[in-house]
Parts: structure tokens; C-alpha cells; sequence
């Protein structure tokens, strides 16, 4: 049966399926046991398994290197990744991964091959093959073949693999340029400045520089500044520039010296730079001009003792401690009150004084022959033209009388003015007189003699200015007169109290209306000027502001440049310098004090109006200022006038015989109610000032808005908007100030006038007040357009 089996197999070189031949042998079994009938053959079931399939093997390889650019850098290592499957029936058996280049592989090291294993059917396999490029590798493409073999020599397709290497780059290198700087541009560091030193770096090699980092050191102590040590730069591709900066800060006590110091750049893997000196200079700080004074008296006869006649010396020596020289140093010489019978300068000047120089001021101080015993204190104060002073000195100046010998004599007294006639015992103003007619006063001049000194002379009890005269001791004052027959007495003191008196008679007489006449212009004598200042807007925030001044200025302006013809005091436009708020700088101001009222002569008058703020200097309360448009709190004495400065421009620039100044100075913190005052400073010591104003001249006088510890006040119920103060002087300018009727406002009725309706609107809560040496007299303005009696 197996010969029969076999036969069919290979019949004729055919190959049938196992279903078939197992078919045919079942077939040729039963065949055989029904011929045989009862032969009984025994039969063998088995399976015929046909041959496996071999192994089919099938490659994949991949190049990787780690970082990710897709070129095996020098230094890299990288993968060559084979995958093996098997598709075949059977395993493969010792599976290696062959790989061999295309020529040569200079500077590359690898592994020729992998042994993955056995790999089963239908299962794969993997295997890796290392590749190292050297750092002499060479940029280039390199071509291999992966060749995958077997047992049985089953081998898979060859596969092509390629990459290319990338030879090492150069490596980085540094170049670093230095550079110093402050902000005021004068290449020092002054104490307390901040200045910088810029450091940038170049990359000049082939590769980057990682983590630039730039150091600043000194060698030695850095006594007086300050330095920021590194400063990050960051990383520096080739061919590129970063910089970076070191904050260099001098302190407040650093000194004038050169410091040298280094900075020092580095990066990653040990890459440096070479080290770079940078120096640089400091400057101590200047200091300002300090000044410190002393003082001495001394006088000839040496008994330390001012006797009359005798003339002594006040030596103030001013030494300038501070780094700076101190410009224009003058020595103020002043009392607190009037003093009789010693006379000196007020300044004395200086000149420049260098630092750590000194300069001198001698101050004569004259003894008359009839000064009396006493004890003057006398204030030094020294200061340049910036306002640097040193601390006021006092210095205590005794003065003693001449003894004479017991005076029984009263004085003897001559009227000179009004000129009087004898009448039975009593002096009479003859009627046709010019004092005898309707004025309101009149003047009365003469002079009392007496060989032990004159003490003091009265005019109907009022004291009388008194002035030494080569005869004896002129007087002059006022008398006011009523309607009818007036007494005047005039009574004169000697120094040992022997009285004398004087009496003698004036008629004042009704004016009738027939009898007025037209004044002529042509009696108003000389050109007038005029200084017209009004500030109610300040450019600084912290000045409070007001809201009639510039008002005021306003009206006054028209009123003086109105023609005398018209009622106007008849100031031409030419002469008169009208600054109005912002217009009101200290710079104009002082110009037009100075250099516009110089041109004014001595027949000539001068008008000085200014309405605004005032202010005590912070430091030295007795130093007073304007406050002008453009005034800082905290630089009065750079941005403001000094009050001085007035007293200064009036001595030193103006050469008109009578100056008139009127001051509505004493305004008070911003507006607050119903009714504003104005008032920066405290009001005594701006009155107290004008007050000195009026001394400093014979002719001037000044009309201030208040008396001491009162506030000048505004609202619009005088006028629709003024200041009470300046609403009544322009009232009593316009005519309602002619309080004699003869048709012409003169400077003793305007003040009067002021004075008495201001005190009736505020409840005497502001006394106007005048002082100085003025004639009452003084015509201002012609009253054109008279009210009728009943509506004055």
C-alpha cells in the first residue's frame, strides 16, 4: 500500500492536496475487504504535513544624533537604528546587521555590525550601531550600506543610508571696549553724581559665547564711591555685539582723586577676555561761600566812650569759610529805633572775597556836639549779592553829652513861615497872605536858639521835625485850621527844660463858588514817572492767589495816565512801566526800579504803586520780599525783590526830589468768607519797612495799605472788585478827596481821606498809615467835574 501511496504522490510529477490522497486510500481499503471477502486487513490513520516555508527577511535603518540639527557634529555621538522583520514561515536563525561605507571615514569611529538574534515568523527584531565623530571630523556626506544575513544564508535586501558631519566650529573670542560717563558732561564724577561704565563685548571666533558674564573691581580701597560689581552680558553669537553697564555713584564726601578699576569678562567653557582698565576722576563738592563776621569799636580818644564831636570806627571783618567766592559783600549798619545825634552809613561796601579769604568794612560813626548820653545798639549784618550772610552782629556804642554849664535862658523862637506881623502883643497872618485864605492847614517854619540845645519844639502840641541848621535848630510842622480865627502856638524845650513860646493868629476864610477859578495845568511843576506793579495770578501753586490786585493796578494805571486837564495826575504813557501779572517778574520789576526811574531828574516826581503778596525770607525773617509772577517759596532770594532792593533803587537810581509810594503789600493767605484779606508775611515787619522806606529819603513818602498787625482787605463791595485801601485812593485821586473845595486833591487831603473812610468800612480793623518827610501840599490832581454839596 505504501508502494501504491507513493505512486499516486508522484504520479506523473503532479502533486495533489492531503483531502484527496486520504480520499483514495480510504476507497482502496474498502476495495480490498470486499474482494477478500472475509480477509480481514488492518488499517493506519496518520497526517501528512506539508514542507514549512523558509525565512523572508525584510531591513529598515535610520540615522539619529542628539542634537536634533540632522548633522553628526564633531565631538556627537550618534545612532544608526536596523529593523528586521521576518516574514517568512520559519525562524531566522543568527540574524546579523552588517554595515560598510562607501570609501573612507576619516575622523568617524563605528561599529561594523550588530547581531540581533533569532527572529521568529512574522516577528522582527531590532539592533543599533554607534557612530562617533572625532573632533577632527570633517564636514562632509558619508554614504553606507546596511546588509542583514542568516542562517541558511537567508539574507534581507541591502538598504542605502546616508548623513553628514559637520567638522567643529571655532571656538568664541572676545573682544571688550570700555567707556565712562556722568550726566553733566564735564567727564568728573562730582560728590553725590551717578555716572555709568558701558562695557560691550564682541564675539569674534566661530562659536557662541554662553553666559557672558562682566566684573568690575579696584584693586585698592574705593574710599568715597560706589560700584555695582558684574553685570550679566548674556550669551554672544559669533559675529555679534552685546553691552552691558556698571552704575558708578560718588558720595557726598568722596574727594577730588582718580580711581582705576578693572573689568574682567568671561563665558562658559573658560572663554575670557582680556582685562580692561577703566579710570575716572571724582570731584569733592564745591561748597557755597559761608560767611562768618566779626566786629570791633574803636575811637581816638581811646576811653572806649562816643563823645560829642567825636567821630569812632566799627571794623566788621568778614572771612569767606566756604568753597566758593561770596560776590558783592556789603555790611548793613542799622538800629532798631532812631537814634539823635549819631549819624553813619547805612551800607558800606566790600567788594569780593575769595575762599578762605577775609575783607574789611570800617564804619564811621560820628558823635554831634550836642548828642546826648545813651547807649545805641548797633546791627551789623553782612551778605553778597546772592543773599549769603553771616549770623548779625551787635555791637553796643555808648555816647556821652557834653557837661555844660546850668541854662536858665528859654529858646528863642522865629517864625518864618507864615510870615507874621505884631498886633497888640499877639502875631497876626495878614489877610492877603497865601496861608490865610481856604485852606484846611498851614505850614509853619522857623528855627529856636539856644546855646544848651534845643529839645523839642511843638506846633499846637504836635511835635515838630526838628534839623540842626548853622544857626540854631530848624523846626516845621502842621497846623490844622477851622473856619474863622485860628490860634497857633508854637512852644519850644531847651535840654535843661527852660520853655518859650510863641503864639500868633490865622484866619480861615469860607470859599465862595464865584470865586473859584481854573487851575492851569501849568502849576503841576516837573515830568512825573510811574512804577506800576499788580500780581494777583503767581505762576507757583503754593503762592495763594488773589482776586482783585491786578484790579487795582488797572484802575490806578488809568488814573496817572489820565491828563491833569481831565482830573488824571498826568504821568505820559512814555513814563511808566505798567506790569500786570505774568508781565510782573522779578527781572522786570528790578528793571523798571532801576534803570527806567534813573531817568527821572530832580524836578521830576515818581509814583510807586504795587499791589500783590509779601513775604518774610524763611531762614531770616527780617529779610522781606515782593513777591513777583514768577516767585519760588523755596528761592526767594533768586526769584523775588528784596525789599531792600526798593530802599536800594531809590537812594542809588532815582534822582526825583519826591517820591511817593504806595503800598497795598500786606495781602494775607488766599481768599476765605465774604471779604479775601491779603497777608504772606506778617504784616509788622513789611509796615515796619515802608516806615524805613520813608527815612531813607527826606522827600519820600509811603502810603501803606495797613498799620502794623493789620491785613489789607478786598471785596467786590468797593467798587465791584478792589482792595478798600486802593478803592479810596482812586476815589479821593478822582475829587472826592478835595476836602478845602479849591478844586485840586492834594497828597495831605488824600491821605487823610483814605485813611478815615478805610478805618469807617472795616471797623477799624485797617488803618491806612503814612509816613515819611512830605509836604501835605503837594498838589495831585485838578477836581474837574465838582459834586454839588449836598452829594458829597
Amino acid at each position: 500500500m505504501n508502494v501504491l501511496f507513493r505512486s499516486l504522490l508522484h504520479s506523473r510529477g503532479r502533486k495533489f492536496p492531503m483531502r484527496t490522497l486520504t480520499t483514495v486510500l480510504v476507497c482502496l481499503v474498502l476495495l480490498a475487504q470486499t474482494v477478500q471477502g472475509q480477509v480481514k486487513a488492518r488499517s493506519q490513520t496518520f497526517s501528512i504535513q506539508p514542507p514549512a516555508r523558509p525565512a523572508s527577511l525584510s531591513a529598515t535603518a535610520e540615522f539619529s544624533e542628539p542634537s536634533g540639527n540632522g548633522y553628526l557634529d564633531a565631538g556627537e555621538k550618534g545612532t544608526i537604528n536596523v529593523t528586521v522583520a521576518n516574514s517568512g514561515g520559519t525562524a531566522a536563525k543568527n540574524v546579523v546587521a552588517r554595515l560598510s561605507a562607501e570609501g573612507s571615514t576619516p575622523g568617524l569611529v563605528l561599529t561594523d555590525r550588530v547581531t540581533i538574534g533569532e527572529i521568529a515568523s512574522n516577528a522582527s527584531g531590532t539592533g543599533m550601531i554607534e557612530v562617533t565623530a572625532l573632533g577632527t571630523v570633517q564636514t562632509g556626506l558619508l554614504k553606507f550600506t546596511v546588509e542583514v544575513v542568516a542562517d541558511n544564508n537567508v539574507k534581507a535586501e541591502p538598504k542605502s543610508l546616508s548623513f553628514s558631519t559637520l567638522a567643529a566650529a571655532a571656538p568664541a573670542t572676545l573682544a571688550v571696549t570700555v567707556e565712562f560717563s556722568e550726566p553733566s558732561g564735564n567727564k568728573l564724577l562730582d560728590a553725590g553724581e551717578k555716572g555709568t561704565i558701558k562695557v560691550t563685548v564682541s564675539n569674534t571666533g566661530g562659536s557662541t559665547a554662553k553666559n557672558v558674564l562682566a566684573k568690575l573691581s579696584s584693586a585698592a580701597t574705593a574710599v568715597g564711591i560706589d560700584f555695582s560689581k558684574s553685570v550679566t552680558i548674556g550669551d554672544v553669537a559669533p559675529s555679534s555685539t552685546r553691552a552691558g553697564q556698571f552704575e558708578v555713584s560718588a558720595f557726598d564726601y568722596v574727594q577730588s582723586q582718580t580711581f582705576s578699576l578693572t573689568v574682567e569678562v568671561s563665558a562658559d567653557n573658560g572663554v575670557k577676555a582680556d582685562p580692561r582698565p577703566v579710570s575716572f576722576s571724582t570731584r569733592a563738592a564745591v561748597r557755597p561761600a559761608i560767611l562768618a563776621a566779626t566786629v570791633q569799636f574803636s575811637e581816638p580818644s581811646g576811653n572806649g566812650i562816643l563823645d560829642p564831636g567825636e567821630t569812632g570806627t566799627v571794623t566788621v571783618s568778614i572771612t569767606n569759610t566756604g568753597g566758593t567766592p561770596a560776590k558783592g559783600v556789603i555790611v548793613r549798619a542799622k538800629t532798631q529805633v532812631d537814634v539823635s545825634g549819631v549819624t553813619f552809613p547805612a551800607v558800606v561796601q566790600v567788594g569780593d572775597i575769595a575762599p578762605t579769604a577775609s575783607g574789611t568794612a570800617r564804619i564811621p560813626v560820628q558823635a554831634s556836639e550836642t548828642v546826648r548820653s545813651q547807649t545805641i545798639s548797633l546791627t551789623l549784618e553782612a551778605a553778597d549779592a546772592g543773599g549769603i550772610a553771616a549770623e548779625a552782629k551787635t555791637l553796643a556804642i555808648t555816647t556821652r553829652e557834653r557837661v555844660l554849664a546850668r541854662d536858665t535862658a528859654p529858646p528863642d523862637i522865629e517864625v518864618w513861615e507864615p510870615v507874621v506881623t505884631a498886633s497888640r502883643g499877639v502875631k497876626i497872618v495878614p489877610s492877603d497872605s497865601k496861608f490865610a485864605t481856604q485852606s484846611s492847614s498851614v505850614i509853619v517854619r522857623g528855627i529856636a536858639k539856644d546855646t544848651s540845645g534845643v529839645a523839642v519844639v511843638t506846633i499846637n502840641g504836635q511835635e515838630a521835625r526838628l534839623s540842626t541848621g548853622a544857626e540854631g535848630f530848624e523846626f516845621v510842622g502842621e497846623a490844622l485850621l477851622v473856619l474863622g480865627e485860628n490860634d497857633v502856638e508854637v512852644r519850644a524845650l531847651d535840654r535843661f527844660k527852660n520853655e518859650n513860646k510863641l503864639t500868633f493868629r490865622v484866619t480861615r476864610n469860607p470859599e465862595t463858588l464865584a470865586e473859584r477859578r481854573q487851575i492851569p495845568a501849568a502849576l503841576f511843576k516837573g515830568q512825573r514817572w510811574a512804577v506800576i506793579v499788580g500780581i494777583s495770578r503767581y505762576r507757583s501753586t503754593d503762592i495763594p492767589q488773589l482776586r482783585y490786585a491786578d484790579q487795582d493796578a488797572q484802575e490806578f494805571y488809568k488814573i496817572m495816565t489820565k491828563s491833569i486837564e481831565e482830573g488824571g495826575v498826568g504821568v505820559p504813557k512814555s513814563n511808566v512801566r505798567f506790569l500786570l501779572n505774568d508781565q510782573a517778574t522779578s527781572t522786570n520789576v528790578r528793571e523798571a526800579l532801576t534803570d527806567f526811574l534813573k531817568l527821572a531828574i530832580e524836578d521830576d516826581y515818581v509814583f510807586i504803586y504795587f499791589a500783590g503778596h509779601g513775604a518774610p525770607d524763611p531762614d531770616r525773617p527780617k529779610i522781606l520780599y515782593l513777591l513777583t509772577h514768577d516767585s519760588d517759596l523755596n528761592r526767594l532770594a533768586a526769584t523775588s525783590v528784596k525789599m531792600q532792593e526798593i530802599q536800594d533803587a531809590l537812594r542809588d537810581y532815582v534822582a526825583a526830589k519826591t517820591v511817593l509810594v504806595f503800598a497795598d503789600a500786606c495781602h494775607s493767605r488766599g481768599v476765605t468768607g465774604a471779604v479775601a484779606t491779603r497777608a504772606l508775611a506778617p504784616p509788622e515787619l513789611v509796615n515796619d519797612f515802608l516806615s524805613e522806606l520813608a527815612r531813607a529819603r527826606a522827600s519820600t513818602m509811603t502810603f501803606s495799605a495797613s498799620d502794623v498787625n493789620q491785613l489789607s482787605q478786598e471785596d467786590k463791595r468797593w467798587g465791584g472788585g478792589h482792595g478798600v485801601f486802593t478803592w479810596y485812593l482812586l476815589e479821593g485821586l478822582r475829587g472826592k478827596a478835595d476836602l478845602n473845595s479849591d478844586q485840586m486833591v492834594r497828597l495831605g487831603e488824600l491821605t487823610q481821606f483814605v485813611s478815615d473812610n478805610v478805618r469807617r468800612d472795616t471797623r477799624s480793623q485797617q488803618s491806612p498809615i503814612s509816613s515819611g518827610n512830605f509836604d501835605i501840599n503837594l498838589p495831585l490832581t485838578i477836581v474837574t467835574d465838582r459834586p454839588s454839596p449836598e452829594k458829597r
